[in-house]
């Protein structure tokens, strides 16, 4: 338990770190609806071209989320092992939405995305007992 606390700690401070403050003027472009997010307003645009974050306001939402629910998940883990299977299940399908929209709507983000998963993964691998 106390590897998903500091797992669950550093995707969090990571998360933060990059939906939030890393800053570069490198943008990957090609993501499938990229300029159609654009277009619906500034909640969802990620890139200007200048040297800057780039993450959307919808993404950096989501980090959040993802961040309170990963709070959730050990607190359940830890009161009501029973239902981890469950926890499992829950955290997947976040998981999968998440890397779906990354994948559709800002590569940056989902390239930022891919230590989040590994941990996550090690988190479901070693906890599966």
């Amino acid at each position: 338990m106390l590897d998903n606390i500091i797992i669950t700690l550093l995707e969090s401070i990571y998360l933060i770190f990059m939906f939030f403050f890393y800053k570069t003027s490198y943008s990957i472009n090609g993501a499938k609806y990229e300029k159609e997010t654009h277009t619906l307003g500034s909640y969802f645009i990620h890139d200007t071209g200048h040297y800057e974050n780039k993450i959307c306001l919808f993404g950096k939402i989501m980090a959040i989320l993802a961040i309170l629910l990963a709070s959730v998940r050990l607190y359940f883990m830890s009161k009501y092992p029973q239902y981890k299977r469950n926890l499992f299940l829950y955290s997947i399908g976040f998981d999968s939405i998440c890397i779906l929209l990354a994948v559709t709507m800002n590569l940056n983000a989902f390239v930022y995305l891919l230590p989040i998963l590994l941990g996550e993964i090690y988190i479901m691998a070693v906890s599966e007992d």
